[in-house]
């Protein structure tokens, strides 16, 4: 089953297997606040990114911009580290508000990427961030999984408004299988987190 083996990839991060296009949000009810920029019809654009669920850290894999801890405590602010790798890094420490910190991450890095080729000739650039790493002392379970629930409809709006892939990489599993849910649960498109594949290849 061709679905079942892009999800495979997934688990095993092998993103450069996988097609890549797909995803951006509608925001399902606009009477929620990060619904704001809800889609028409649930329809992607042309140029719409995919959403990756991966299960591993965000660092090692081939991503062209990725986000960081550096250690500091309780900071929102996005550093751009400007070094000669392939890969551009950006940088941030743990926050009680850590959906700040993934917004100006991905804002920066789709601005930054957006009608870019990818350094490592993919289809598209591809932003990864390790969410679970920034959270700080005083976000619990049922926070963490408020944030997961916010941060997914705009990593889909920032694929579907910059053509730029987006991975969430979450190392533990239970916390991946949780994510990876709440990805197909909240896609804004009527062809679901795959929406780019054809029926055959779904079965």
């Amino acid at each position: 089953l061709f679905l079942t083996y892009l999800r495979r990839e997934e688990r095993t991060h092998n993103v450069a297997l996988i097609p890549s296009c797909a995803s951006q949000l509608q925001k399902l009810l606009s009477s929620m606040k990060y619904f704001a920029n809800a889609l028409p019809d649930g329809e992607p654009s042309e140029n719409c990114g995919h959403v990756f669920v991966l299960h591993c850290g965000a660092d090692g894999i081939a991503t062209d911009g990725v986000l960081i801890n550096n250690g500091d405590q309780d900071s929102n602010v996005v550093k751009v580290v400007d070094d000669s790798s392939k890969i551009q890094r950006y940088e941030a420490g743990k926050s009680n508000d850590a959906m700040s910190v993934f917004k100006s991450f991905l804002d920066t890095g789709a601005e930054h990427f957006q009608g870019e080729k990818s350094t490592f000739r993919r289809g598209k650039p591809l932003l990864s961030f390790d969410p679970t790493s920034f959270f700080g002392p005083d976000v619990d379970s049922e926070k963490k999984m408020s944030v997961f629930q916010e941060m997914i409809p705009y990593a889909y709006s920032i694929a579907d408004n910059f053509g730029v892939d987006v991975a969430i990489c979450i190392p533990e599993e239970e916390t991946f299988s949780s994510v990876e849910a709440l990805r197909n649960d909240l896609c804004p498109f009527s062809g679901g987190s795959f929406w780019m594949l054809s029926e055959s290849q779904k079965a």
